[in-house]
């Protein structure tokens, strides 16, 4: 239809870093209140006879979500500039 390569690809890049970017936030959210609500109500039980300790902990660090996010946003870019 007459399109510059580059400008297929600046499409390309953009709706996949747009979508990447959606499902980062999306996920990063689903986690957080997953783990909230492991830490609050407490529903995963670890066997006695293995473990010293009743529940499953969790401690949610900020500097680990961001680096997930900022990887999995790297990751979703660097896979939809790839040229074949």
């Amino acid at each position: 239809m007459g399109a510059k390569s580059s400008t297929v690809t600046r499409i390309f890049v953009l709706a996949g870093g747009f979508i990447g970017i959606i499902g980062t936030v999306a996920g990063a959210g689903f986690g957080l209140v997953a783990c909230w609500l492991l830490n609050k109500y407490r529903f995963v039980t670890l066997p006695g006879d293995v473990y010293f300790i009743k529940n499953l902990p969790v401690q949610v660090m900020v500097q680990d979500v961001v680096v997930v996010c900022i990887a999995a946003i790297a990751i979703t870019f660097a896979a939809t500039s790839i040229r074949r």
